[in-house]
């Protein structure tokens, strides 16, 4: 009972963050929610099925679930969204030490967005 309690706590607050994630470009949407999805899995059939059922699931998850991939047009949207969002934070921030943190991360992002996921070319 403990270990199934643990497990929704997990998947509940990995749901949570990763609903932020939608709006707010440092948090990752899709390891969040696949994080929660498995804790759900060993938890809750009810919570999994629900999940599973959700447009947040549809949109998010799914298709990089079954593919293991994104399509470019989707990276790039990913990327644009992130180089704004972070590159409004790079203007306004008078530190350099985080700015250069920022650049960083915005590279590492780019590297394995492009790099590491694979490309999915779209079905016509």
């Amino acid at each position: 009972m403990f270990k199934k309690t643990v497990l929704l706590l997990i998947g509940f607050t990995s749901l949570g963050i990763g609903v932020i994630g939608i709006y707010v470009p440092l948090l990752p949407t899709t390891p969040l929610v696949l994080l929660a999805l498995f804790c759900f899995s060993k938890s809750s059939d009810r919570f999994h099925s629900w999940l599973k059922s959700t447009t947040l699931y549809e949109k998010y998850v799914k298709e990089f679930k079954e593919t293991r991939s994104i399509t470019m047009k989707n990276k790039i949207k990913i990327l644009l969204f992130l180089y704004v969002s972070v590159g409004v934070s790079i203007v306004y921030i008078n530190n350099s030490i985080i700015r250069a943190a920022l650049i960083g991360m915005l590279i590492l992002q780019t590297f394995v967005l492009m790099f590491i996921v694979k490309t999915r070319k779209i079905k016509e």
